[in-house]
């Protein structure tokens, strides 16, 4: 046993005694437990072949501003009592966003930021700064500072097995706190991400989306291990309808259904119109357009042009309410479509007429003689409700289209499963054929002959798969009994 306040010259036998390898470990966690400096430690243990350094201060120092400290030790003290009293441990003040002299971001500083996101005693008033100045860099910078990170994540996963186990308790270990991260970011990438358009990037660009992900749900988590801990509770449990609907958004507006009935996985709902404006998702990111943050992002051309659309890129500069979900589908033409919901104003007039008739107006004065007709009929309260959506600006791409833009061509009921993850081509497809399945076998409901599938996103994709809310539609209709 060892007793810190013991000095090497009381007991000659053991000063000269080599202590075993583990015993610079030992110290660390002793020092971290008793506030006692590691330095003196050493000194009174006779370790001279540690491989940790740790800073130390004396309390009521200052140090000239901007000085960031070394990792070399402080002077030791005379003894352990006067480290434990006088000496505080030094936080090395490197900037979030400071690059070397030589253009790399350093890891000591990526390694930092993420341990304050993951730690638990972080408040949350300076993750959110954090998180703010990391949002506000440039791209490049904002990739190479993510990039830094990945590198941290990386060289611990290759190098320490025991960082990288999942153990029952919370431990004091830097190491184990940065093998949450990896560990999370493992999981995240072997879910085959993207589909409808979105998320379809690979490499060092998807990883870097996956670990701001992970920061920004941080800010609201009591560490990175809560945040796998509860990862790990969602998967072992079963997803049932009522917590995707707390997935979904509460602020955003979603297209009125019933349901018409429910099984264990799926249920049938009928919607009722709703309007929505559409693109194409191969689309290329304009340098035009509203700025895109990840404009490599598969559908981020789409997205550029529907959300431009939708917050003032129109022929009456009208910002708009965002909506969900995104509606990704194959058009009757065969090729891909995205839309973006439109608010509930503007589900109540049947648009019917080529785009370029809609009218630069909020009442319907410009509009096509027979939604003028209609609206004729419209008292002045519901005037004002029922108004018509403004045309995009020409050559922008985007069309109106009311019917869900195809959704709900072939009917009004649908047959919808969902899931979590990031829905992936392999994802969507296999819950395709499964609902397909479960309603060929169903007693009720049938398929639609030669109807298309529609995928449907309830959240952005920075949400992180544990916690994201999609569904796959299919037109049904009552089984029809042969006599």
């Amino acid at each position: 046993r060892f007793s810190p306040t013991m000095a090497p010259t009381a007991h000659p036998a053991r000063a000269r005694h080599r202590p075993p390898r583990c015993m610079p470990r030992l110290l660390r966690l002793l020092a971290l437990c008793n506030g006692v400096e590691v330095t003196a430690l050493q000194q009174a243990a006779g370790v001279t072949h540690a491989r940790f350094a740790m800073g130390w201060t004396k309390v009521g120092s200052q140090s000239p501003p901007g000085t960031v400290h070394s990792r070399a030790m402080s002077p030791v003290p005379e003894n352990c009592l006067a480290a434990a009293e006088g000496y505080r441990r030094v936080q090395r003040p490197i900037s979030l966003c400071a690059r070397l002299p030589g253009g790399e971001w350093p890891s000591d500083a990526a390694k930092s930021m993420l341990l304050k996101f993951g730690g638990a005693g972080t408040p949350k008033e300076e993750k959110e700064e954090m998180l703010r100045t990391l949002q506000e860099l440039d791209p490049v910078a904002r990739a190479e500072q993510l990039d830094a990170a990945l590198r941290v994540l990386d060289g611990l996963a290759a190098t320490n097995r025991w960082a990288m186990r999942r153990w029952p308790l919370r431990l004091p270990s830097k190491r184990v706190a940065l093998g949450c991260y990896a560990r999370l970011l493992d999981q995240m990438s072997a879910r085959e991400p993207g589909s409808g358009g979105r998320m379809q990037e690979g490499g060092d660009s998807r990883r870097r989306r996956f670990l701001l992900a992970l920061l920004r749900e941080s800010v609201d988590t009591k560490g990175v291990y809560a945040l796998e801990g509860q990862a790990r509770q969602r998967q072992r449990r079963g997803v049932t309808m009522e917590e995707m609907l707390a997935r979904t958004p509460a602020d955003l507006e979603t297209p009125t259904y019933e349901v018409l009935d429910s099984r264990p996985t799926w249920e049938v709902r009928k919607y009722d119109d709703f309007t929505v404006c559409s693109t194409d998702p191969t689309r290329e990111v304009s340098a035009d357009g509203m700025r895109v943050s990840a404009p490599s992002m598969g559908g981020a051309g789409a997205f550029q042009a529907l959300a431009g659309y939708i917050f003032g890129s129109n022929e009456r500069n009208e910002k708009m309410a965002m909506t969900t979900p995104v509606l990704s589908r194959t058009a009757a033409d065969g090729g891909r479509k995205m839309s973006f919901v439109l608010p509930s104003r503007y589900w109540q007039i049947t648009l019917g007429a080529p785009q370029a008739s809609l009218a630069d107006s909020e009442a319907p004065n410009g509009v096509a003689d027979t939604q003028t007709d209609s609206m004729s009929e419209v008292d002045e309260g519901d005037r004002m409700l029922a108004k018509v959506p403004p045309a995009p600006k020409e050559a922008s791409g985007v069309q109106l289209e009311d019917g869900g833009g195809g959704f709900l061509e072939s009917s009004d009921v649908l047959a919808v499963v969902w899931f979590d993850g990031y829905a992936g081509k392999g994802d969507v497809d296999a819950q395709q054929r499964q609902l397909r399945a479960l309603v060929d076998v169903d007693s009720e409901w049938e398929a639609v002959p030669d109807a298309q599938p529609t995928l449907m996103q309830y959240n952005d994709p920075f949400v992180l798969p544990w916690k994201r809310r999609n569904e796959v539609a299919i037109p049904v209709r009552k089984r029809q009994v042969v006599a």
